[in-house]
């Protein structure tokens, strides 16, 4: 079932890993790992930080994603809460931004993660990327 929480940034690890306090009400915060996927059934496969283009992908992910120093001045962003990871304690969702634009969707849109099933191998987006991807920019609309 999905969920949704006003969340704020604290980290991203990854192209496709972020840690965020979501807002659960009532003055609750809780702070959790959370896997960008397309959907609860269609994931995103990304480079590895050690491959090439892993870097450049972590720091594509941080600039959609507006930075906040506390939760307590408020969410940036929604968080979708699909269903724990089968890698738990993370969670498997996706971030609505404030533009109106998943997180998930723009990566791919930008060609630094392909979307993904989870099953066969691995595809792994092109590196390095085509001259036509939006890989410059951020899409935060504050």
């Amino acid at each position: 079932m999905q969920r949704e929480f006003p969340a704020v940034l604290s980290k991203v690890e990854d192209g496709d890993t972020v840690y965020v306090w979501c807002d659960q009400g009532y003055d609750t915060w809780r702070y959790t790992k959370l896997r960008i996927v397309l959907s609860p059934r269609m994931g995103i496969a990304c480079r590895e930080l050690s491959k090439p283009g892993g870097k450049e992908a972590r720091d594509y992910m941080a600039g959609l994603l507006p930075p906040r120093s506390h939760a307590e001045d408020g969410p940036t962003f929604i968080v979708y809460s699909y269903k724990w990871d089968k890698y738990a304690p993370r969670i498997d969702g996706d971030i609505l931004l404030y533009s109106g634009r998943l997180a998930s969707e723009l990566m791919i849109e930008s060609g630094y993660v392909a979307p993904w099933d989870g099953k066969g191998s691995q595809p792994l987006p092109p590196w390095p990327l085509p001259p036509h991807s939006g890989q410059e920019g951020s899409f935060f609309i504050p």
